[in-house]
């Protein structure tokens, strides 16, 4: 997914290219790194929220954002509530 490989990317450069690379996009295209996670996340609790994968592009979204929180920033509960979205993705129908 694009947002993974670009937020790797990004973590990969020193902090003063992260720096300039946001002020870039910032007046280029008037979007934030920042914005843009802050809509997969969105997107994420959305799909938990509603309890179901539609989609394998929410599938790519929800595995890619699992790849990326920090160890121990999710509770049990929730790692198996995504865990279970994950698993039954395709099987209703």
């Amino acid at each position: 997914m694009a947002w993974r490989d670009a937020r790797d990317w990004v973590k990969a450069l020193t902090a003063e290219k992260q720096q300039r690379l946001g002020a870039l996009l910032q007046v280029g295209a008037n979007v934030s790194l920042e914005d843009e996670e802050k809509v997969v996340i969105e997107r994420v609790r959305q799909v938990r929220q509603r309890g179901r994968i539609k989609t394998e592009d929410e599938y790519r979204t929800v595995v890619s954002y699992l790849e990326h929180v920090s160890e121990g920033e999710l509770k049990p509960p929730e790692l198996r509530a995504y865990e279970n979205l994950l698993a039954n993705f395709g099987k209703d129908g």
